[in-house]
């Protein structure tokens, strides 16, 4: 049993210890404490109860819940005790045969199991509670007159749900429960304390667990203990089930603090798990079964030697007879997989299982970190076998792989919370229902849905004439002042909001003098509502889709939740009528109506929330318009010895509005979402927008042709990871320069190291893919012919390591002349690793060194106004490795120097050449890479120094001699082109 369930299951019992105690002849407690009373009996809830518990009961069945045990434990489990009717030979067909009976276990156990401890709970109480129907919702009671540490306290949610606070001498629980649409939705977390008042986060951590179920939808259990937290997340829509578990002290990562991540996929028949250290993905395994159990297994560590291993479960391969299982101990030289002839196609242990269940057979292969898995490693061709399977091949394997953090956090983050924030403790806290935080921080007071009182017909009759007029004429201005008077200017906010039925629009700005402005808008946008909004000045929008389709319903849905045009009584408590057009009405903030929380929570005073308010209702008499003047009760601010109120007047005018479109102003953009679902639009190409950037992944959408694209980021060293994804998710490229050859949508992924805001633009390059030629592997000579207005690309291939490219274009190919100096370069896109994008020429004698990182796509072309035919010659340098001797390069004419490059593992070269007349010549040189640290001598043949090449013109006499070129900073990669060139005698 793992340490989620140990400690669920301690919590639980130990309250339950207590909820099931004796309970015959207790009386309910004197009301002594400070809970406020509200009549209502919770005896009104019972019927609810047993409602939750019929529920329940159908969810979980009978309890007897079976578990899914993975297939990485039941291998090691099945390989150490094999069937007692084992056989030395089992047939291909035998196997095939007991493999195709087999279907692997579903995921269901991962969260019955805290339902089964909610379905005890619920009818524990509901049991305990039967003679305490009379008691009060929202005062404390001991329903156990045996057990003077055990207090229950029931609460109603806004929406209905019975909240429970249990308390029982260290434990607490709070428990939310209800149903929506006939679905159970439910909450619960366990604390243990010391003290009867906690700090909620702060001088003691609190340390808890949580459980969330939405029928139908998802669950989400989160463990928070005092030296590591969790969460285990189930999605019963996709089928599919991970837990994050962080911790100061991985198992795997020899006792390191980062995140054991394990996840299966139900759908897509995928298991993975995996150690994250310090945002680097250590460890990982990857299960991948079939509809019949597992195919195979790739551990990219294993067992921690920097090996990588493939376990192939081969049983479906073609091309083998039988294998050969020896069930003596100390035998297995001759146990494999053979031909019928006897050849053994593998020698050496196999995992191996065959039961009455289920058949398992699998070869194991070793390779260095680094060596690709290829098809022919995950087909078994490398053995003489033929693993003929979509899933067995190098593409399915690489498209599964979570390589880096943002792939951690883009697969294994759930909406509203991101378990790898920083400030993780503060997220989960976040996270936790609103109703059972309040009721962990003592602030959740029974709520009470009391009928209004008072003049109530007739006020509900003119609202309600002025809805019938809204709707005729179908347009409406809402204007707000409030603050706490002209007196302390400094306060007062303004407000105005815009609807229009017909166009389904709503603008609302609002200014508050210390807290800035805040716009916000509702609109069709691409057949969906959509919400934007924008704080502050600033061209960008945070947008949300409200609803998927922008239909009239959906918007007049949107006003009735967000405004009382459509529900008038909403908020109201009392009223009194002063005349026809007038009323005082008392009540909380709801009966104000528009968004009143988006207007005041931008002041300063958005403590109005949990206040009283009182107003005056003015009515028009044509029922075109009324006004509200209202004063909030309990907050004052005090001034010059002053006490002042807060207070505003609404006017709500049927009249023509004007309407602002911030999606068709040029130099708008809506920030960018966080999940592909809610982009709002397709990010045009060649346009740049600024967009707010922070630690969570953030989601471009592209429709891209055919062609080669550039990714533009405003900031050079702005810190940031970058993904092109397919329409599928399939990570194409994480560089900034790339190539489709499939046209369709693609996604732009960039996440940042901190919150900034950047400049972000895709551009199409003008290159045509039929003008790019792509380079080939072999060193060679490729002719290249410039046509007038066509820009000839060439495109180096990928390579998944760093290398060296040389490239060398032969002046004389161009019939090259002074006049074509000045725009005679080669321009290099994306730049090379040292910031190469450009290099002239003719500085270089047509030698260029490019550093080019692995898994990039590089592109490079001449620029030259002409139109001639060109021959690039190249070659792919194969850096030393290990430690060499002094290279040694000897040339006939030292006007035909090479190029040179050095490493840490060969930091001297010597070039050999022989002088037969006096000549004196000017050396100068290219560097590439490294800007220092080079070392240049001249010597005789026989060792003797001549000069430092550095300093000025060399003569040198008929004679044999070497140049000596030493790297001195060898942690550094270099290369130079030296030139020599022949100086006229005098």
């Amino acid at each position: 049993m793992n340490k989620r369930r140990v400690l669920v299951l301690f919590l639980s019992v130990v309250l339950l210890v207590g909820l099931s105690a004796c309970k015959d002849n207790k009386t309910p407690e004197d009301n002594d404490n400070d809970n406020p009373t509200t009549g209502t009996r919770i005896g009104e809830l019972y019927e609810d109860l047993e409602r939750y518990e019929e529920r329940l009961n159908t969810l979980v069945g009978d309890g007897d819940v079976e578990m899914h045990i993975p297939d990485r434990y039941r291998m090691a489990y099945d390989i150490q005790f094999l069937s007692e009717t084992t056989y030395e030979i089992y047939t291909r067909d035998q196997l095939i045969e007991r493999l195709e009976t087999y279907t692997p276990n579903q995921i269901e156990g991962q969260y019955l199991e805290n339902l089964i401890t909610t379905q005890l709970f619920v009818s524990t109480v509901k049991e305990l509670i039967a003679d305490d129907l009379d008691q009060e919702v929202g005062v404390e009671f001991h329903p156990d007159e045996d057990n003077e540490d055990l207090t229950y306290r029931f609460l109603l949610s806004d929406e209905g749900y019975v909240i429970i606070d249990a308390k029982n001498r260290f434990m607490k629980t709070f428990i939310k429960i209800g149903m929506q649409d006939d679905l159970l939705d439910y909450t619960e977390l366990h604390y243990r304390f010391d003290e009867d008042d906690i700090a909620t986060l702060g001088d003691n951590r609190l340390l808890y667990n949580y459980f969330k179920f939405e029928e139908g939808q998802e669950t989400v259990f989160i463990n928070n203990l005092e030296f590591s937290s969790s969460m285990s997340y189930t999605s019963l829509e996709d089928n599919l089930y991970f837990t994050i578990e962080q911790s100061n002290s991985l198992e795997g990562a020899i006792g390191e603090s980062g995140y054991h991540i394990s996840y299966y996929n139900a759908e897509d028949l995928l298991q993975v798990y995996m150690d994250v250290v310090d945002n680097d993905v250590v460890d990982a395994t990857y299960d991948v079964f079939t509809e019949h159990g597992l195919l195979y297994r790739y551990e990219t560590n294993y067992d921690y030697v920097d090996m990588q291993r493939i376990a192939t479960n081969f049983i479906q391969a073609t091309g083998y007879d039988y294998v050969k299982i020896d069930s003596a101990p100390g035998t297995q030289e001759v146990e494999g997989v053979y031909l019928d002839s006897g050849e053994a196609l593998y020698n050496g242990f196999l995992n191996f299982t065959y039961n009455d269940n289920y058949a398992f057979a699998s070869v194991k292969q070793l390779l260095e970190q680094g060596e690709p898995l290829t098809d022919e490693i995950l087909s078994l061709q490398s053995l003489g076998m033929n693993l003929d399977h979509p899933k067995a091949t190098a593409s399915y394997l690489n498209s599964i792989l979570i390589t880096d953090m943002m792939d951690v956090s883009q697969n294994f983050t759930i909406e509203n919370l991101d378990f790898f924030t920083d400030t993780r403790e503060q997220e989960l806290y976040n996270y936790l229902d609103p109703d059972i935080r309040a009721s962990l921080e003592g602030t959740n007071d029974p709520t009470v849905h009391e009928e209004p009182e008072g003049d109530i017909d007739e006020f509900e009759s003119m609202m309600n004439a002025f809805t019938t007029a809204f709707e005729e004429e179908r347009q409406l201005v809402i204007e707000d002042q409030f603050g706490l008077g002209e007196t302390i200017t400094n306060t007062n906010g303004y407000a105005k909001t815009s609807i229009s039925l017909d166009d389904k629009y709503l603008g609302m700005y609002t200014y508050g003098s210390s807290a800035g402005q805040h716009n916000y808008y509702v609109r069709p946008y691409y057949g969906k509502l959509i919400g934007l909004t924008r704080y502050n000045a600033g061209n960008i929008y945070n947008a949300e889709i409200l609803y998927a389709t922008d239909s009239s319903e959906n918007f007049l849905d949107f006003l009735t939740r967000t405004t009382n045009i459509f529900t008038p009584l909403m908020g109201v408590e009392q009223v009194t009528k002063v005349s026809d057009t007038e009323f005082t009405v008392e009540g909380n903030f709801d009966f104000l109506g528009i968004s009143s929380e988006k207007i005041f929570s931008n002041s300063d005073f958005a403590g109005y929330i949990d206040s009283d308010v009182t107003a005056t209702f003015t009515f028009e008499s044509d029922h075109s318009g009324y006004a509200i003047d209202f004063e909030v009760d309990g907050i004052y601010h005090e001034y010059g010895g002053v006490e002042y109120q807060y207070e505003g007047v609404r006017t709500y005018t049927l009249e023509p509005i004007m309407m602002f479109d911030p999606i068709a102003e040029e130099n708008n953009y809506i920030n960018l979402p966080t999940s592909k679902d809610d982009i709002i639009l397709t990010t045009p190409i060649g346009v740049g927008g600024s967009y707010s950037i922070d630690q969570q992944p953030r989601y471009m959408r592209l429709d891209l042709e055919e062609g080669i694209y550039n990714i533009h980021i405003s900031q050079r060293d702005f810190q940031y990871i970058l993904q092109i994804q397919d329409e599928l998710g399939n990570v194409i490229t994480n560089e900034e320069t790339f190539r489709v050859d499939v046209p369709g949508i693609y996604y732009l992924v960039i996440e940042s190291v901190y919150h900034d805001s950047i400049g972000i633009m895709v551009e199409q390059s003008s290159v045509n893919l039929d003008d790019v030629i792509v380079l080939p592997e072999e060193p060679g000579k490729l002719a290249i012919e410039l046509e007038a207005d066509v820009l000839k690309m060439i495109q180096v291939p990928i390579s998944n390591q760093d290398r060296i490219l040389y490239i060398h274009i032969d002046l004389d190919d161009f019939n090259y002349i002074e006049e074509m100096r000045p725009g005679f370069g080669m321009t290099f896109d994306p730049e090379d690793k040292f910031g190469a994008a450009w290099v002239p020429l003719y500085e270089t004698d047509g030698m260029v060194y490019l550093y080019l990182k692995a898994n990039v796509p590089y592109f490079f072309n001449v620029a030259a106004e002409i139109t001639d035919t060109y021959y690039v010659y190249f070659e792919f340098i194969e850096q030393p490795t290990s430690e060499t001797a002094i290279a040694d390069i000897n040339l006939d004419n030292i006007l035909d120097h090479p190029g040179l490059f050095f490493n840490a593992f060969q930091d001297t070269i010597r070039v050999h050449f022989t002088i037969t007349e006096e000549t004196t010549y000017d050396f100068n040189y290219e560097r590439f890479f490294l800007y220092g640290g080079l070392e240049y001598n001249l010597y005789t043949s026989d060792g003797g120094f001549v000069k430092d090449l550095s300093f000025g013109y060399t003569v040198l006499t008929p004679g044999d001699y070497y140049i000596e070129y030493v790297n001195t900073e060898p942690d550094d990669i270099a290369a130079i082109v030296p030139h020599f060139m022949e100086m006229p005698t005098e």
